[in-house]
């Protein structure tokens, strides 16, 4: 209930937040996981495309595309939190292929951003590299 009035505020905002909207939306997928899926799903649907839409109109004011990582998140659209929250519903759901494709997304924008950091500053103790090549075995 809280969370819906959340939601009924921020149609009142001028000029819309929406980073607000996307919290919110997370937060509504996540309440309504365990006992609407579906209602989840639409959420966090949302959510990605609130995300493609600003990482769109980023790109386009920085002069850069989404594959040359003007995107917001390295290389790719979205947060890959909401992939990996997505990948969980749709899993949830009985839909493999379409979870699995956001799990890989999800990773692909980790690597991405794995990347800027050895590019931008020491890297960190333990290493990406390694940490994966062992999640993957």
């Amino acid at each position: 209930l809280y969370l819906s009035k959340c939601l009924a505020l921020l149609s009142t905002l001028d000029p819309p937040s929406p980073t607000l909207r996307k919290v919110t939306y997370n937060n509504l997928a996540l309440l309504h996981a365990s006992t609407s899926p579906l209602k989840s799903l639409r959420y966090l649907t949302e959510v990605l495309r609130l995300e493609s839409s600003s990482s769109s109109s980023s790109s386009s004011s920085s002069g850069r595309s989404r594959e040359e990582g003007g995107g917001g998140g390295g290389g790719g659209v979205g947060d890959p939190r909401t992939h990996v929250n997505l990948c969980s519903c749709l899993y949830g759901l009985g839909r493999t292929n379409e979870a699995l494709r956001h799990a890989r997304h999800a990773l692909k924008l980790l690597d991405a951003r794995a990347a800027e950091g050895r590019h931008s500053g020491p890297r960190p103790p333990g290493g990406g590299e390694r940490a994966r090549s062992e999640a993957e075995e």
